[in-house]
């Protein structure tokens, strides 16, 4: 019977068995010479590939791949030194943990303050959305936005149950927080934030939020008499991590030799930031004003009455666990 035939007077096309049975055949013959291929499983999470100083910066670095608090710290040095660490000199680091989140909208000192959070009560991190709705319903905020110091400390008193304090000197009483800092709590910090989310100053119109959770200081080897009791990392040479052992007083101390940089996470970024100390200090003194462009938008935020100057110009959050 022809195709035509078939199509003229709506005839089902009929197809002998055999020719059925040729192609599955043929089909699966094919299909047994070329069988799908297999995607390679994601690589395990404690396996590190050997050069991933140079591949986190690639386009080829897994995204899987969970970084330890050694290897940000080793990352953010690389970005900052780029190779041009001299022999002699040695960073010695210590750090907290913490995982990156990003924000959506302008709730940088909500998830500054959730990062935190990571630090106290690991396993039950309050949700951004919850956070938000504590700092509403109190009165601290209308879109997220947090334009006071000590509007925060009280919230991240409320949800952290831990102590807190401003400081009203911003960054100045360095030994103090270095001392701080290397105790494992954290700091709030409010900032202006350049196009590299590192500290600048335009006088608060690009005000933002991070949260510190470690330093470095830059020192010659010379002037360190006993580094047995740090770990020395195993990408960068010059690199050495405090451990539990580490006298922290003593490396407090190693401050007035050296320079001074911190380590810090901001709702922009999943990298950790490597940012000099003094630049950050000048940072947060230099907050006096609301970005015009704001203002003229006509959005709504939560100002204290003296406005970002009274907020925010050189005050710090200091977060502590509770005894």
């Amino acid at each position: 019977m022809s195709t035509a035939f078939c199509t003229l007077f709506r005839v089902p096309y009929q197809v002998d068995a055999s020719m059925k049975s040729t192609s599955r055949l043929k089909h699966s013959s094919h299909q047994a010479h070329h069988p799908a291929p297999i995607p390679p499983p994601p690589p395990p999470d404690d396996i590190f590939p050997s050069s991933y100083l140079e591949q986190a910066f690639s386009t080829n670095f897994h995204p899987c791949i969970k970084l330890t608090a050694q290897d940000e710290v080793a990352i953010a040095c690389k970005k900052m030194f780029r190779n041009q660490l001299h022999d002699s000199l040695c960073l010695v680091a210590c750090y907290k943990k913490i995982d990156a989140v990003i924000q959506n909208g302008p709730t940088c000192g909500l998830v500054a303050l959730q990062m935190a959070t990571q630090l106290f009560h690991p396993n039950r991190v309050p949700a951004i959305d919850e956070i938000l709705t504590t700092a509403q319903n109190e009165g601290y905020t209308i879109q997220g936005e947090m334009f006071s110091a000590s509007d925060m400390s009280r919230l991240a008193r409320k949800l952290l149950h831990c102590e807190t304090s401003v400081l009203n000197d911003g960054l100045a009483s360095r030994h103090a927080i270095v001392q701080h800092i290397l105790r494992g709590d954290p700091i709030l910090v409010p900032y202006d934030a350049d196009f590299n989310f590192e500290p600048c100053c335009k006088r608060g119109h690009k005000a933002h939020w991070a949260v510190v959770a470690g330093v470095i200081i830059a020192i010659p080897k010379a002037a360190v008499t006993d580094l047995r009791t740090y770990e020395l990392n195993s990408g960068l040479t010059n690199l050495f991590h405090a451990t539990e052992k580490s006298d922290k007083e003593a490396l407090a101390s190693l401050c007035q030799q050296g320079t001074l940089y911190i380590l810090a996470k901001q709702g922009k970024s999943n990298w950790l930031g490597l940012w000099l100390y003094d630049n950050l200090q000048l940072s947060n003194s230099n907050l006096i004003e609301m970005d015009p462009n704001r203002v003229a938008e006509g959005s709504k935020y939560h100002l204290p009455k003296g406005g970002v100057v009274e907020g925010l110009c050189n005050q710090i959050v200091l977060l502590k666990k509770p005894q």
